[in-house]
């Protein structure tokens, strides 16, 4: 009863004293404030009223005076409680100071009945505050008072001389070692107590971003799964003859990745608790191991790896958890693929030694820095480079590994040499306990996806009439299903990374291009950066797919030059409007690009336009009207002169204008000619001649198609 009466007062009291705002730390500093600020009112009132009970009523207006500041302290604080520190040190200088007068006027510190250390305690109590320049100021403060008073001591009258000065000053010198010891220790435990909190309040900063940047990576890694899912689901809709089985095998395939993320969270919790179980077999563990790795060995292919399985026993019989095995390699296999680079190599070894069954996992990838090697097995920890930050992950993956290998009573190892590559070496115990199990059921375990799609595709004249799509993704799956919903309607090029899609995009110079964002190596926010860059392909349209989806990667998208941001799962109806309107609206550009060079009237319609094409198209005419009169001006005089090749010009001034160099060249020619033949008396053969047509009777021929009618009639209609 007296607990919750005490623990209601306190919550009122805490309620009376606190703002909207206030931390603990603020709650906790007016506690204390108020506590001093009881016991220094509570101290001189008591002593006035001893004294004044035996008669006695040396200074009572010195001590009431401090009782009516402290009192007016507090009345002030009550109109601006948000002044904390403010109040805190008024509240200490007020009490330092009255009571250092009186233990002045008491005759010094050998007579002043403790009130000098009552002034110490509250010198030392200021060490609370946050920042312990206050602290020193403060307790400097109370230093030079006590020391003033001393050596002013023998100027009092009412000083008490009864002890020689020798014994005066002994005293103050040793009262100040005490206090100098006594105030070091405070400064020493605040001090510490500051770090530990700083230290504190890092980890939790940095536990809180790990755990931030674990549910972003979990929403980013189900978001993939899901727009296969959606996506073949729509297809099946569309035409469930066509697309049945290929749809539903990925459908049920991308299904199982969400189920084992939703494992692995579970796991990670149940081994953090103790509570997951392990359910061993007796037989041989070499068969699961065989097809496991088969498994992923199609993956491999597809990204131009080899994967090795080395046996270096015929069969290990042994107590096992197969589905806590398959777990741990497919993690690390997964890891492996992920981060070793086309052409590279992943070696599997299993082996029986000294009664120990022995597995590791090596590939010729990037490998681990050195000072990030001990926190792989963290949880929520990544590998905080190009790489690996961009390709993705959930950052739980290793610390399940090592917790179901430690709980199965195995140990995991990583070694790692950079740019040679890692290993992960598994160690189990073999032990012959549990219940013999039944043959593995190879033909029931889910297929793996082996579909290897045709990379950089692409016609080589660029004269087809379909529009000619760049695909950029590092996930083959979503690769071949983009290609598959593009494929019909347009060209589809395949890039399976950043630095393969520039490349690929500078080559071709496709129509649109559309990229994932959380690429290895270059992503796509460098990819989109680098095309727009490049005059070559600064004019080709972008669109990124990602599973980012706040607004902050959006804006970055944008500024980096994307014309389209959609976040995963997306619509296939809405891709394709999407790709198609960008289309439509390049045909107005072009128009108005075409009247750039020079040909027709502005045909902007309020579009916006790109001043560096516009810039690029202005060259080109400026580089053709300082030429015109060259009959050896041709595309490849042109490419040259922008430092082109052939077909990335032609592809870039068709994609600009919806037509060839060719046209825009004898076009310019001919509306030279016509102005020449409007505003000069010269002779047809003469003006064919300036605008670098040699043959007076193929510039007719030219004219007469351009303008339906002959030059000579031209000239005559124009009055000239």
């Amino acid at each position: 009863m007296n607990a919750t009466v005490f623990s209601n007062g306190l919550d009122r009291f805490n309620r009376l004293i606190s703002v909207p705002g206030d931390s603990r730390e603020d709650l906790l500093l007016k506690q204390i404030w108020f506590a001093l600020a009881g016991g220094t009112i509570l101290y001189p009132v008591t002593e006035v009223i001893i004294l004044a009970l035996n008669g006695i009523t040396i200074f009572w207006y010195l001590k009431l005076a401090l009782v009516f500041t402290v009192i007016a302290l507090v009345v002030a604080f009550f109109f601006n409680k948000a002044k904390t520190e403010l109040f805190g040190i008024l509240l200490f200088v007020d009490v330092i100071v009255f009571l250092s007068i009186l233990q002045f006027l008491y005759g010094g510190l050998l007579h002043s009945s403790g009130i000098a250390f009552i002034a110490l305690a509250a010198s030392i109590l200021a060490m609370i505050f946050t920042t312990t320049g206050k602290a020193h100021l403060i307790f400097l403060l109370f230093l030079f008072l006590m020391i003033g008073g001393t050596f002013l001591q023998p100027y009092m009258a009412s000083g008490d001389t009864t002890f020689e000065d020798v014994y005066k000053y002994q005293y103050l010198a040793k009262f100040l070692m005490g206090a100098f010891t006594l105030y070091l220790a405070f400064l020493y435990f605040s001090t510490q107590l500051q770090r530990i909190k700083a230290k504190e309040k890092k980890s939790m900063e940095e536990l809180d971003a790990a755990k931030t940047r674990f549910y972003t990576n979990m929403t980013h890694e189900f978001r993939t799964p899901l727009s296969m899912i959606l996506g073949w689901a729509e297809q099946i809709s569309d035409d469930p003859e066509k697309h049945l089985e290929e749809g539903m095998d990925s459908i049920r395939r991308n299904g199982n990745k969400l189920l084992n993320m939703v494992n692995q969270l579970m796991d990670i919790s149940k081994i953090e608790a103790g509570s997951l179980p392990v359910h061993n077999v007796n037989g041989d563990i070499l068969p699961l191991i065989k097809s496991i790795v088969e498994e992923h060995r199609g993956v491999a292919q597809l990204r131009d790896m080899k994967l090795h399985y080395i046996q270096e026993t015929e069969n290990v019989r042994m107590d096992h958890d197969p589905e806590k095995i398959e777990a741990v390699l497919v993690n690390i296999l997964s890891n492996a693929i992920k981060f070793t680079p086309r052409g590279g190599d992943i070696y599997v070894q299993s082996e029986l030694r000294n009664g120990t069954f022995l597995l590791k996992v090596r590939d010729t990838g990037p490998g681990i820095p050195a000072d990030q090697l001990p926190h792989i097995f963290d949880r929520f920890y990544q590998v905080d480079d190009s790489a690996t930050r961009k390709a993705g992950g959930s950052g739980i993956g290793l610390a399940v590994t090592k917790g179901l290998v430690e709980i199965m009573g195995g140990t995991i190892r990583a070694r790692s040499f950079e740019g040679q590559g890692a290993s992960f070496e598994i160690r189990l115990p073999v032990t012959q306990m549990a219940q013999e199990a039944k043959p593995l059921d190879l033909a029931n375990r889910p297929a793996t996806w082996r579909k290897s799609p045709q990379m950089q595709v692409h016609a080589e004249n660029g004269h087809s009439a379909m529009p000619e799509i760049l695909v950029v993704e590092d996930n083959p799956e979503m690769l071949h299903f983009l290609e598959l919903i593009l494929n019909g309607n347009y060209r589809v090029l395949l890039a399976e990374n950043g630095k393969q899609g520039v490349e690929l995009a500078q080559d071709a110079v496709p129509d649109l291009v559309i990229s994932d964002i959380m690429m290895p190596g270059l992503d796509g926010y460098d990819l989109c950066r680098a095309l727009k860059e490049d005059i070559r392909t600064s004019h080709i349209p972008i669109i990124l797919l990602t599973a980012k989806g706040d607004m902050d990667s959006k804006i970055e998208g944008l500024e980096v030059g994307a014309e389209a941001y959609l976040t995963k799962p997306f619509s296939k109806r809405e891709l394709l409007v999407r790709i198609r309107k960008m289309f439509d609206n390049r045909k107005k550009l072009q128009a108005y690009y075409w009247s750039e060079a020079g040909i027709n009237g502005n045909c902007l319609n309020g579009l916006p336009t790109s001043p560096v094409e516009s810039a690029f198209m202005a060259e080109v005419r400026e580089i053709l009207e300082n030429h015109i009169s060259d009959p050896n001006l041709n595309v490849a005089a042109l490419a040259d002169q922008l430092h082109m090749s052939y077909s990335q010009l032609y592809r870039k001034v068709r994609s600009l204008t919806g037509r060839t160099p060719v046209q825009l060249i004898r076009n310019l020619r001919l509306r030279k000619a016509a102005e020449l033949l409007r505003t000069t008396d010269l002779t047809v053969g003469e003006i064919s001649c300036e605008v670098g047509i040699e043959d007076p009777v193929y510039f007719s021929r030219l004219f007469r198609k351009a303008f339906l009618t002959t030059p000579t009639a031209f000239r005559v209609d124009a009055g000239v």
